[in-house]
């Protein structure tokens, strides 16, 4: 799984980080609860000055399938795409991915975090999108648990908790769907 050539992608981390990587933008915002709505309002407000219709947006631990984004994209009233946990609690996480329209984007940086963000990131972006009427819908091939990884035999796009191990053992297997060799690995 690859984004296609030149697709604009940032990591955007709290306050401290001591990286020195390209695609790393350090915030003003702590690592915390509260800071992560915070955090991703800035990052949202830095993606509008890109070109695109469509944002997706996932956590550093969510391996992803780039390729199957765009099947997500099967409601054409939908602004707004979560995970498998928004059928159940009415908001998605992070970590399974969220697909937002360019529209709700700017909708969210107009109006600012509010009092929500102490809900954390996930719970900011669907508290406002809710508030403002915009059509969410729900996927279960966007995956918040561990029990379930995106893999040539399946259609999930994403899946969560993964360590750097894993992302590193499933990346060969998704670009040459060699699950020989993931036997022969013993992960």
């Amino acid at each position: 799984p690859h984004l296609p050539a030149g697709t604009p992608h940032y990591f955007y981390v709290g306050k401290g980080y001591t990286g020195t990587e390209i695609d790393v933008v350090e915030t003003t915002f702590p690592d915390t609860r509260a800071g992560n709505a915070h955090k991703t309002h800035m990052m949202f407000g830095f993606a509008l000055s890109y070109e695109w219709d469509w944002m997706f947006r996932v956590d550093d631990d969510t391996f992803v399938v780039p390729e199957r984004i765009p099947s997500l994209l099967w409601n054409p009233k939908a602004e707004l795409v979560g995970g498998d946990c928004m059928w159940q609690a009415g908001w998605s996480t992070g970590g399974a991915g969220l697909l937002i329209s360019r529209r709700v984007v700017e909708y969210m940086v107009a109006e600012g975090v509010g009092k929500n963000g102490g809900d954390g990131d996930d719970g900011w972006i669907c508290w406002r999108a809710r508030l403002a009427g915009v059509a969410m819908h729900w996927t279960p091939r966007l995956r918040h648990q561990m029990d379930l990884r995106p893999h040539p035999n399946n259609d999930m796009v994403t899946g969560h908790y993964v360590t750097p191990r894993e992302m590193r053992v499933l990346q060969p297997i998704m670009d040459n769907g060699d699950i020989e060799w993931l036997r022969k690995t013993g992960v």
